[in-house]
């Protein structure tokens, strides 16, 4: 069982890391084309706000499994 949990954990990792660099990327994109290219893009805005909950959401799970989250001792 510990084996599947360390295995989990470290997919979660990893998926929160890409979710991020997803964010980032959408975002940036966003900020170029609205300021460089003057032809915002509309789907930018949409993408960062769904992956800004799974990120919540998933962090949450994350930070509860390592005993980081603010309101549990």
């Amino acid at each position: 069982m510990t084996t599947l949990i360390k295995i989990l954990d470290a997919f979660l990792t990893r998926f929160l890391i890409l979710l991020m660099l997803m964010l980032v990327g959408a975002v940036l994109w966003q900020v170029i084309s609205r300021y460089v290219f003057s032809a915002p893009s509309s789907w930018t805005e949409e993408v960062a706000r769904f992956l800004l909950i799974w990120i919540s959401l998933a962090g949450a799970v994350y930070a509860l499994r390592t005993g980081m989250h603010l309101g549990l001792d």
